[in-house]
C-alpha cells in the first residue's frame, strides 16, 4: 500500500502539503512504556516516517494495566524492540532506530537530525530526563513532557529559545527526593488529582513504582502528540513553558497555569511546602 493510501484519512485535519511535510520529519521518543509506546504508535499513524526509540526495560506482567503492547507474548522483551515491530507493522516503510538506552555517550546520536523530542521516560529516572532536556536545548530541538496522573494528564513544552527545563523545575543541587517532589508539583501545579487518589502508600520510590491508569496514559498521549503535531506543522497556539496544561477527565476540569518563575515562584514554594507535609511518610521510607 502507498503512503498516500495509508494516511489519506488524516487529510482534512491536515492539508496534502502538511501530510507530505510530516512524512519527512524525525521524532525521538525516550521511553516506550505507558505513554511512550502510545506516543510512538500515534506519531506513526500521523504519518511520520522516521522515529527514534529508546528504552532499557523489558515488558513485565505489572505493565499490563497501562502499557498497550504489554501482553503475554511480549513479556521479557525490550520495550523499544516491541514498539519498533509494531510501527513496522503499521507502516512497513517507516524507519525506526532503536536505542536500548540513552546516556551521555549516545545522546547526541539519539537527537541528531531530530525535529522534536517526546519525553516518555519513567517518572523516577530524573537524571536521564534532565540529560534529555539539556541536550535538546543545546541542539535547538523543541521537547515536551507529559505525565499521566490518575484519569488525566499534565504537560509542559520547552522551546529551545525559551525557558529551560531546569529553569522551570529547578532541580540543581537538590537531593533526589526533593527533585521528585519538584517534578510532581511542577508538572501539576494545580494538584487537582489529590482530590480522588485513595491510598498514597502505593507510591513506592524504593521500587520506582507509582499507581497509574491507562486512562491517564491515553489522555497524555493525545495531549502531547497534539502538541508535537502543532510544532511540526508550525501551527499557532503552542503554549511553551512557563505555561503548564492539566486536564482531568475524572473531575471534568481543565486548567492552564503560568509559572513565570517555575518552581521558584512564591505560590509554588507554598505548594512544595504543603506537598512535603502530605508526603512526609513517603520521604521517611525512602532514605
Amino acid at each position: 500500500m502507498s503512503y498516500n493510501e495509508l494516511f489519506s484519512r488524516n487529510l482534512g485535519w491536515v492539508t496534502t502539503e502538511e501530510q507530505s511535510y510530516l512524512k519527512s520529519k524525525t521524532i525521538a521518543i525516550a521511553g516506550c512504556g505507558g505513554i511512550g509506546g502510545i506516543h510512538a504508535e500515534t506519531i506513526a499513524r500521523l504519518g511520520v516516517q522516521h522515529i527514534k526509540l529508546a528504552d532499557p526495560d523489558v515488558f513485565e506482567p505489572k505493565n499490563v494495566n497501562r502499557q498497550n503492547e504489554s501482553r503475554h507474548r511480549t513479556f521479557g522483551i525490550n520495550k523499544a524492540v516491541v514498539i519498533a515491530d509494531l510501527l513496522l507493522d503499521i507502516n512497513p516503510n517507516i524507519q525506526v532506530d532503536v536505542f536500548k538506552e540513552i546516556n551521555e555517550h549516545n545522546i547526541n546520536e539519539f537527537l541528531r537530525g531530530v525535529d522534536a523530542v517526546v519525553d516518555g521516560i519513567d517518572f523516577y529516572n530524573i537524571n536521564t530526563r534532565r540529560l534529555l532536556f539539556k541536550k535538546s536545548k543545546e541542539m535547538g530541538i523543541p521537547a515536551t513532557t507529559c505525565a499521566p496522573i490518575g484519569a488525566g494528564a499534565a504537560m509542559v513544552s520547552f522551546n529551545p529559545l525559551g525557558m529551560t527545563f531546569e529553569e522551570y523545575f529547578r532541580f540543581e543541587g537538590l537531593e533526589y527526593n526533593e527533585q521528585l517532589l519538584r517534578m510532581i508539583v511542577g508538572i501539576q501545579p494545580s494538584l487537582m488529582s489529590r482530590q480522588y487518589i485513595k491510598d498514597l502508600s502505593y507510591f513506592d520510590p524504593n521500587n520506582s513504582s507509582s499507581p497509574s491508569l491507562i486512562i491517564g496514559c491515553n489522555i497524555a498521549s493525545g495531549m502531547q502528540c497534539s502538541q508535537i503535531l502543532k510544532i511540526l506543522l508550525k501551527r499557532k497556539g503552542i503554549l511553551w513553558a512557563p505555561y503548564n496544561i492539566h486536564y482531568d477527565a475524572y473531575l471534568n476540569k481543565f486548567k492552564i497555569n503560568k509559572l513565570r518563575w517555575g518552581n521558584g515562584g512564591i505560590l509554588q514554594q507554598l505548594k512544595l511546602f504543603r506537598a512535603r507535609r502530605i508526603l512526609a511518610h513517603w520521604f521517611k521510607n525512602n532514605k
